[in-house]
């Protein structure tokens, strides 16, 4: 990283949810050492999974191209560039006095290479936290999405939509086994996909989420779970420890299910008592090898990507030494 500060808000970050930090590195204005450099140490070191930069300017663009080229093709590498704007960009010379070249450039040279590209910390963060952990990539932009109610099945569908991604409805076949567990009063098995109240059982919700992960038309699910809902609910069905419950059955889906599947929490209070239970369940499920993004629409954005690096991989697979 090329910026301190920048630095220790991503190892907090990481650190204070369960994640593992093989190495930190902050290079300042690179005066001696560059992103280069580390980025062709890293990517032959067998404890880094993913490759993290911040970065403002880079000395010598081929060389790092390069290196990202080959570093890809072993593992992911997710760039936060800073100065995106022409303000930003000023901002950068008085900061690591590097000149930040165009935003447009900079995304090009991502594509190029099979980088990630995020705009922003929080992006970054969720985009580095989900591929640190063992995933699947997606063929293709088709995505299922699993909610309890109405309105939210609108909203996720419209931000996969607004990202690139694909909602197809769901097979015939795949329709018909999901109404043989489902009641047909106030449900939706198209795609989005609204379970209704019985959706917040766990065990219906695990029946829906196998059935939706072997239709052929998907690719990759996007399904909520409110933590903060598991008291209130797990009093009125009288399930106890529903977000245990939840894990567990998920943990045991996830071995069978040969496709990303990712997790918004869908925040509904703001106080103590709903954040906890949120960032408990949240820093269990990454414990476990089970992806949660904090915001949908970078949920969107990282399946748009891993789809864009699976293309990438896939062509370049039979050409590494080139490299």
């Amino acid at each position: 990283s090329m910026s301190g500060g920048n630095t220790g808000r991503l190892t907090t970050w990481l650190v204070t949810q369960g994640m593992g930090i093989n190495n930190a590195v902050s290079i300042g204005n690179s005066i001696d050492l560059t992103a280069t450099d580390f980025i062709n140490y890293f990517r032959e070191d067998p404890k880094t999974k993913v490759i993290a930069l911040y970065l403002e300017s880079v000395p010598n663009g081929r060389k790092f191209m390069k290196a990202l080229k080959a570093a890809t093709l072993k593992k992911p590498v997710v760039l936060w560039k800073g100065g995106q704007t022409e303000v930003g960009q000023k901002a950068t010379v008085s900061h690591t006095g590097g000149l930040a070249g165009s935003y447009e450039i900079w995304k090009s040279m991502a594509y190029q290479t099979g980088s990630f590209l995020a705009d922003y910390f929080e992006m970054f963060a969720d985009f580095v936290t989900c591929l640190s952990l063992d995933y699947y990539l997606p063929n293709d932009e088709n995505v299922a999405i699993l909610v309890c109610g109405g309105g939210i099945s609108v909203e996720y569908a419209d931000m996969c939509i607004k990202a690139g991604l694909k909602v197809p409805e769901l097979s015939k076949e795949t329709q018909n086994k999901l109404a043989e567990v489902f009641p047909s009063v106030n449900v939706s098995f198209r795609n989005p996909l609204d379970l209704g109240e019985y959706g917040y059982v766990p065990h219906y919700f695990d029946k829906a989420l196998r059935i939706v992960a072997k239709d052929p038309n998907i690719s990759s699910i996007l399904y909520v779970r409110e933590a903060e809902r598991f008291i209130l609910f797990q009093d009125v069905i009288g399930i106890p420890n529903m977000d245990q419950l939840t894990i567990k059955l998920l943990i045991e889906s996830s071995k069978i299910i040969k496709k990303p599947l990712f997790c918004s929490m869908s925040p509904n209070g703001q106080e103590l008592e709903h954040y906890e239970p949120r960032f408990n369940f949240k820093v269990a499920m990454l414990k476990n090898n089970l992806a949660v993004v904090d915001l949908v629409p970078h949920a969107c954005e990282l399946i748009k990507q891993m789809v864009r690096y699976k293309r990438y991989l896939d062509a370049h697979k039979n050409n590494s030494s080139k490299y």
